[in-house]
């Protein structure tokens, strides 16, 4: 949220955290867990993206 709505590195971040949750849910060491953890903190980064471009075009200023 620091960064704003910056889409480069909200897919970067999305596609990192992608490859830990398929590589722990699919290879070993195994880890449902942490697996599932890393793609809801995806979808999360993602989701914050879209709303700070959201608050962004609508001409909100950031609360922090």
């Amino acid at each position: 949220m620091r960064l704003g709505p910056r889409l480069a590195v909200a897919l970067a971040m999305a596609w990192g955290l992608t490859w830990i949750g398929i590589g722990r849910l699919t290879d070993r060491p195994e880890s449902a867990a942490v697996g599932t953890a890393a793609l809801l903190a995806a979808l999360a980064v993602l989701g914050a993206t879209a709303l700070l471009a959201l608050r962004h075009r609508a001409g909100a200023r950031p609360a922090w």
